[in-house]
């Protein structure tokens, strides 16, 4: 499916390798960088056809309504390199700001070109539709936290959005500007004003400086009581809320 990544911006037919990779080796792309990963793992595994799904696009964060776009097309290709690019220019990516596609082309996996590609049955731009990337959508979402991070993987961005949810539904909206969280594998820390969150295994040799909530990745509910726990709320009052949204949920 053609849909945003927190990580590579998008995730077509490059980034679909990574299936081939068991679990434990999939968190690794992350930790050792997830962009060149996916070149070299392309440089084992050579498709020999691509085919992505572009019927339904996942936009944003894929967790709302809105992130849903219509695009009702295929794409298919023999050269996964110039599949993936043309599927970030109908989502309105520039190709040169995707680095695992920069990086496919510059190791001669395909062409990333639009200009020497040959694009067949509907021209591109009139299926071209706008996606909002997931680091926009996140920084919406997200409220104005202060977020310092390198590599983190989509399971830790997956629970902090719950994260987030709850303690917007609950009314601490205001509060979450006062909220940094250490995640991934920052190349460094600041010096920080408050105490922060340190989100799961990969940073925990920076726990030290404030709630540390282990995990790989936390659950959303533990991030939930640790940020509690940074910014002075009340997660009962928390709780509270999530409950009856389980609750609704379920009638």
């Amino acid at each position: 499916m053609i849909k945003t990544h927190a990580r590579t911006g998008i995730t077509c037919g490059l980034k679909n390798m990574k299936g081939v990779l068991p679990g434990k080796e999939k968190k690794r792309t992350h930790q050792l960088g997830l962009d060149r990963g996916i070149v070299d793992l392309n440089r084992v595994m050579r498709p020999h056809l691509t085919v992505v799904d572009g019927i339904v696009g996942r936009a944003g964060t894929h967790t709302r309504d809105d992130d849903r776009v219509a695009l009702n097309c295929i794409f298919a290709g023999t050269d996964v390199v110039a599949v993936d690019a043309i599927c970030a220019t109908v989502m309105g990516f520039d190709v040169e700001d995707i680095l695992h596609i920069r990086l496919a082309d510059e190791a001669g996996l395909g062409e990333a070109d639009l200009d020497r590609i040959s694009v067949y049955g509907e021209r591109v731009a009139n299926v071209a539709r706008p996606f909002k990337s997931y680091a926009d959508a996140a920084r919406e979402r997200f409220g104005d936290a202060t977020i310092i991070e390198k590599n983190s993987c989509t399971g830790c961005w997956g629970e902090m959005e719950s994260a987030f949810l709850y303690l917007n539904k609950a009314g601490f909206a205001d509060k979450l500007k006062e909220l940094i969280l250490i995640m991934g594998a920052p190349d460094e820390i600041p010096d920080l004003d408050s105490v922060p969150v340190v989100v799961g295994k990969c940073p925990s040799h920076h726990k030290h400086l404030g709630v540390w909530v282990g995990g790989c990745p936390p659950h959303g509910l533990r991030l939930t009581d640790g940020i509690c726990e940074a910014l002075g709320i009340d997660k009962q009052v928390v709780h509270e809320v999530i409950e009856e949204m389980h609750a609704a949920d379920a009638t």
